[in-house]
């Protein structure tokens, strides 16, 4: 079993890797159609999710100022998501049970269920 989830792991990252050299390479999505956000087109607000793939676009380029610009959120979030990723999906993280409980348990999904509502709710009100 170790064996299998070790080759997910692998292919979802080499897959990871490819979409984001596609993204890197040959989209931007200033100039190429993406499909706008369903929130977005029906309510007129942002989501928290809206610009994310405008920030990864502007990460992969270097460029972390105008990423946190197009979405603050995301950029703040993404060590902590990788970090996760490496917990749940490495040995050395199965191993981290007083930082799994601390920071991926219960609390910690209400506080990030918080943050990303208090961001959707503060985007919208002060425009950032």
């Amino acid at each position: 079993m170790e064996h299998l989830t070790q080759r997910i792991f692998n292919c979802t990252g080499a897959l990871l890797v490819a979409g984001l050299l596609g993204v890197y390479f040959f989209l931007d999505p200033e100039h190429h159609f993406f499909p706008k956000c369903p929130f977005l087109w029906l309510t007129s607000w942002k989501c928290p999710g809206c610009g994310a793939q405008r920030a990864v676009h502007q990460l992969l380029h270097g460029n972390v100022l105008e990423a946190i610009r197009v979405n603050f959120l995301f950029v703040t979030a993404f060590p902590y998501v990788i970090f996760g990723l490496v917990l749940e999906y490495t040995a050395w993280g199965r191993r981290q049970i007083p930082i799994r409980r601390t920071w991926y348990g219960y609390r910690a999904a209400l506080v990030a269920l918080f943050a990303v509502i208090a961001f959707g709710i503060a985007r919208n009100v002060w425009g950032f």
